[in-house]
């Protein structure tokens, strides 16, 4: 499968419009903050050593 530059540009604004819904959901709820605050610290040192293909993520997100 070919991946053109529209297929980028449209899951780059899915990611975008998701990310406000979070950012929504995470400052409306202030017990939530901390408890996110530390998986996304841990999730970004995790990055730094595993590494997983596009399909791989496509399929956790169940997007097609």
């Amino acid at each position: 499968m070919a991946v053109t530059l529209e297929m980028i540009h449209e899951d780059l604004e899915m990611l975008k419009r998701e990310i406000a819904e979070m950012k929504k959901i995470i400052f409306s709820e202030p017990e939530l903050r901390e408890e996110i605050i530390s998986r996304v610290k841990e999730a970004r040192e995790r990055m730094k050593t595993e590494y997983v293909t596009h399909e791989e993520m496509m399929n956790e997100f169940d997007v097609e």
